[in-house]
Parts: structure tokens; C-alpha cells; sequence
């Protein structure tokens, strides 16, 4: 049986994604803070509902920033960037939004490229 993009994705949260964030935002104050709350925010529930039918869906590559947009707003790191690195929030939103893609591009061709 074929594995979900999320699967795939889940796994590279768990093996590569988070420490490759933290090494790009160990610049920033309370990066083990910060790298604690995006952990939380990168669980199943929240993945699936905002990533979920990507194996469906043509050209991810554009519609990856909008998706990125509604899982900073529905699990609530946007806002929590704002207010508690109201100085650096934008920086940390590039690092975390460009982690993503990449991990998601590649989730994305592991799950075309899978075998069945």
C-alpha cells in the first residue's frame, strides 16, 4: 500500500525537518523555545488538515504558500511569532516557510516515486 504524502512528510519532520530548522534558527533569540513550539504545531492533526490531497493536486509548487498560510494561521505560530519575536517574526517566517517547501517537494516526489 502506498504512503500518504503525509506519511511521508511526518517521517522527514521526524528524521530530518526539525533539526535543519533549528540549525537555521539557532540565530534567533529563544531558538529552543521557538523550535519546540513549531514541533508542536507539526503533528498529524495539523499536517492533515492543512496538507492533506496533495497527491491529487498538480503544481504544488504553487499553491505550497498558501497552504503554509493556513497552517501558520490555524495552529496559531503566525501570531505567536508576532508576539513574542515582534522584532525577528518575518526572518523566522521565511526559515520556517522555505523548511516546508523543500520538505513537502521532496515528500511529494518520494510519493510519486514510491513503489507499490
Amino acid at each position: 500500500m502506498k504512503a500518504t504524502i503525509t506519511d511521508i512528510f511526518l517521517k522527514s519532520i521526524k528524521r530530518y525537518l526539525i533539526k535543519e530548522m533549528a540549525s537555521d534558527l539557532k540565530k534567533f533569540t529563544h531558538s529552543k523555545q521557538l523550535i519546540k513550539e513549531i514541533n508542536n504545531c507539526l503533528n498529524f492533526f495539523f499536517v492533515d488538515m492543512c496538507f492533506s490531497g496533495l497527491e491529487k493536486r498538480k503544481a504544488i509548487s504553487y499553491q505550497l504558500p498558501d497552504m503554509i498560510e493556513h497552517w501558520l494561521a490555524v495552529t496559531g505560530i503566525g501570531e505567536y511569532l508576532q508576539r513574542n519575536h515582534h522584532d525577528q517574526w518575518g526572518s523566522i517566517i521565511y526559515v520556517i516557510e522555505t523548511n516546508l517547501t523543500g520538505a513537502f517537494l521532496n515528500a511529494h516526489y518520494d510519493y510519486q516515486h514510491q513503489e507499490t
